[in-house]
């Protein structure tokens, strides 16, 4: 949201500015140094330029442990579900042979449990382990970003770290100066 907000004051702001050059300019050429200074501006506040590309390449790795986070988690909550649904299942029919009087269970159903349960242990175990490689993974691409926007020479983008750190708990979660 205070992303859309930004780059729509960027966008609002400059498209002014040159609104205000086009109906003051006097030719062709004071528009097109309208248009062209509306597109530096447009390029160098939203961070789209190539003095600003080091800090975007560093944005773009966290967007992208975030990205690979949000579908390692969408798998772990799909594995879960389907094994809550397979245990209920499986006790459901213990429940239902010994109501027919039966045992409620025998060697292949108990052989079948188990390995559904082991299948179901190592894919979570996958699933912990690339939880932790991504966690791993932000937190250096994390790093990264405040040290490249610590060096910026533009106050705005500068700010930017203070904006994604505000109450430092990064900062003391990593190595970052």
């Amino acid at each position: 949201s205070s992303g859309i907000n930004a780059e729509y004051g960027v966008l609002e702001c400059s498209w002014k500015e040159m609104e205000g050059a086009v109906d003051s300019a006097e030719n062709l050429d004071d528009i097109i140094d309208a248009h062209k200074k509306f597109v530096s501006t447009v390029s160098e506040r939203l961070m789209l330029d190539e003095d600003h590309r080091m800090v975007m390449v560093k944005l773009y790795s966290v967007f992208s442990h975030a990205i690979n986070f949000i579908a390692v988690y969408d798998e772990a909550s799909d594995v879960l579900k389907r094994h809550e649904i397979v245990k209920r299942d499986r006790e459901l029919k213990i429940r239902t042979n010994t109501d027919q009087g039966g045992w409620g269970t025998n060697a292949a159903t108990e052989e079948a449990g188990r390995a559904e349960d082991m299948k179901f242990k190592e894919t979570l175990s996958r699933l912990s382990q690339n939880f932790n490689t991504i966690r791993g993974g932000f937190a250096t691409s994390l790093e990264d970003l405040l040290a490249a926007l610590s060096k910026e020479q533009d106050d705005t983008v500068k700010f930017l770290s203070l904006r994604i750190d505000f109450n430092e708990f990064y900062r003391g979660q990593l190595k970052v100066k």
